[in-house]
């Protein structure tokens, strides 16, 4: 009997997503049980001072609640796609695709034209080494500044910088600020989390094997130093253990993570720009969009510095056409800082997946 391909294929792609999805299904997870551990835990059945139990409840469930709204608007914000001005047209494709030739540099200097021909009217300042537009032949699109194309995605990001497994999305144009917020409010959150935790870790690890703790004012059922014990059950132990131990961990990994996205922005790359250099009609240049660490900063998280730190503006400009540091401080770098006079609108902050 033969094989239902369609089916077949459906089940892949199921299976894919699936996989996907997976590590934000886990870090959806383990935020819903790291509070509970706490809040529930910890403050509502290990904290004995009443005024501790709220003033550790409110600032931690304020950092949860702009770490999870950091993360979605990360995993639900389009990172932007090249707007249709840089999408070559059947004709103009057909003809590009035409070209063949024996010799590898005459075909090279063929194509090369060819772009500059279909792009003379596009607002572009990087190249190919080669000295060729940089065109896309699986999007059929003349790739625009800071543009890369994500294989995970299957299309062209706007400002790429990489595509996540965490976020299952790209992180691009779009919603790299929310990116970055996510990492920073992370290190923060586990930082915070891992010393507030501390002493009753410290408390519950002693009495292991022992079936309680001697008496400490911070807990729980304990008023004088004279009194009986407070002891720990196997689940309390266990939820103020593994909460320092996961906090304490993510903390130092994700921190690095958060200061190396924050140099970054501070710089104006993107992770494959400090890899790979931009090349422009005046060669290759790692700090071609440098404009000044103010505002680099501005560029990504936007001009109102009370916003910053707030998952709900996107960055300036229009994700496609890029101030030069050679240009800082004219009227056009001003231009396209704030993304007027641009060639088109990048389509659709809000996708309909996770």
């Amino acid at each position: 009997m033969p094989r239902q391909r369609p089916s077949n294929c459906l089940m892949v792609n199921l299976c894919a997503r699936c996989v996907s999805g997976f590590p934000v299904v886990f870090v959806v997870g383990l935020l819903l049980w790291s509070y509970y551990a706490y809040v529930v835990v910890l403050c509502g059945q290990l904290i004995g001072s009443l005024l501790e139990k709220i003033l550790l409840g409110a600032v931690f469930t304020i950092l949860w609640a702009v770490l999870l709204w950091s993360y979605y608007k990360a995993i639900n914000t389009l990172p932007g796609e090249p707007p249709e001005q840089f999408r070559l047209s059947d004709t103009q494709i057909a003809e590009y695709d035409a070209l063949d030739m024996e010799d590898k540099t005459e075909l090279i200097d063929a194509r090369k034209e060819l772009l500059d021909r279909f792009g003379a009217d596009l607002p572009l300042h990087t190249r190919l080494p080669s000295g060729s537009l940089r065109y896309c032949a699986p999007c059929g699109i003349i790739k625009p500044d800071r543009t890369h194309h994500c294989s995970m995605c299957k299309k062209c990001v706007l400002k790429m910088d990489h595509h996540c497994p965490w976020v299952n999305n790209c992180v691009g144009f779009g919603n790299y600020k929310f990116f970055v917020l996510f990492l920073l409010y992370t290190t923060v959150f586990c930082l915070f989390t891992a010393f507030s935790t501390l002493p009753t870790f410290i408390a519950s690890w002693g009495s292991m094997g022992l079936g309680h703790h001697s008496s400490h004012s911070r807990h729980a059922n304990t008023t004088t130093p004279t009194e009986t014990p407070f002891e720990f059950s196997t689940t309390q132990r266990l939820s103020v253990i593994f909460l320092f131990f996961l906090s304490a961990v993510f903390c130092l990994s994700v921190s690095f993570l958060a200061i190396y996205h924050l140099y970054l922005t501070a710089s104006n790359m993107t992770t494959l720009e400090q890899g790979r250099p931009a090349y422009f009609s005046y060669g290759k240049d790692l700090r071609g969009f440098d404009l000044g660490h103010r505002k680099n900063i501005q560029q990504v998280l936007g001009e109102d510095v009370l916003l910053w730190f707030l998952p709900i503006s996107r960055s300036l400009g229009s994700g496609y056409e890029f101030p030069l540091r050679q240009k800082c401080g004219t009227d056009e770098g001003e231009r396209l800082l704030v993304g007027e006079g641009a060639v088109g609108a990048m389509s659709g902050e809000e996708s309909d997946h996770v």
